[in-house]
């Protein structure tokens, strides 16, 4: 599954804003490596802020890109019909490794359960995540591997019953977590943290 990148523009002007599309031209445009082909009407993508009429944001799915350096253009107008333009140089990398930000337990001390929170810089990417339990010395004792998408900026999140195999549930004591992710078939990125369990 490819990762579609998401391009998201904050626009203020103290004048307003102009995304009525009437004026011929006068449009929110986004193009990629300068080609006409790849200009964009971002007009109905555009939210003014709440009570605002000064500042909004904009937003649009990029298409799949190839590996490399590319471009992003991105055209604002003002209610004067004044414009203003930013680019933005960016390089596209296959296989890039992701980032886990960080990682914590809703509950830490746990007692019946616990749900692990990954933080992670690959928000909209289908992600292999594994949960590894272990004992302090570092010996393996349960291990669980899905795959899921962080949807928005919601973190990635595995819920764990405090159970290993067979059901047997663990005893009071000092554990280690550790949660591998990769993403589009780069290399796993891994964290560890020490996890409490009181029964």
């Amino acid at each position: 599954m490819n990762t579609t990148p998401y391009f998201v523009a904050e626009i203020n002007d103290e004048d307003g804003l102009n995304v009525s599309g009437s004026s011929i031209g006068h449009d929110l445009t986004l193009t990629i490596d300068g080609e006409m082909q790849m200009t964009y009407n971002l007009n109905d993508n555009f939210t003014y802020d709440f009570g605002s009429y000064t500042r909004g944001t904009t937003h649009f799915s990029l298409p799949e890109l190839s590996p490399g350096r590319h471009t992003l253009q991105f055209r604002a107008w003002d209610i004067f019909n004044n414009p203003s333009t930013t680019r933005l140089d960016f390089n596209v990398v296959e296989g890039l490794k992701p980032n886990i930000l960080n990682v914590s337990c809703t509950n830490n001390p746990a007692r019946e359960s616990t749900s692990f929170v990954i933080n992670h810089n690959r928000m909209g990417s289908l992600l292999n995540v594994t949960l590894d339990i272990m004992d302090m010395s570092g010996r393996l004792l349960w291990s669980h591997s899905e795959t899921g998408i962080s949807s928005g900026a919601e973190p990635y999140t595995i819920f764990w019953d405090l159970t290993i195999d067979g059901g047997q549930p663990l005893q009071t004591g000092v554990y280690l977590y550790r949660i591998r992710l990769n993403c589009e078939g780069s290399d796993y990125t891994s964290k560890a943290k020490k996890l409490i369990i009181i029964r």
